[in-house]
């Protein structure tokens, strides 16, 4: 089965954890917005530990996302992912 190219989202610093899971946040993000019947808009990410999922949603659409991270580290992984994509 061939599957469509995409930008990937790893960097550097993500935990070899997160590189794992990208795959996965690429289905949910493609499922969700599948099931959303606006073609854009804004979607919050409550949360987001590195931002991986409310990424994923903003490659794959016009969404704009905000992200709310619980603590300072992951809030500077979710600046950091979002600039190399700004």
């Amino acid at each position: 089965m061939n599957q469509p190219k995409t930008k990937s989202l790893h960097r550097p610093y993500d935990a070899p954890e997160e590189q794992a899971m990208l795959p996965i946040y690429h289905a949910i993000a493609r499922e969700a917005l599948a099931l959303c019947t606006r073609p854009a808009g804004s979607c919050l990410e409550l949360g987001s530990a590195g931002g991986l999922l409310g990424c994923c949603i903003a490659l794959f659409s016009t969404f704009s996302v905000t992200f709310h991270a619980p603590g300072e580290e992951a809030s500077e992984r979710c600046r950091r992912r979002c600039r190399t994509f700004s």
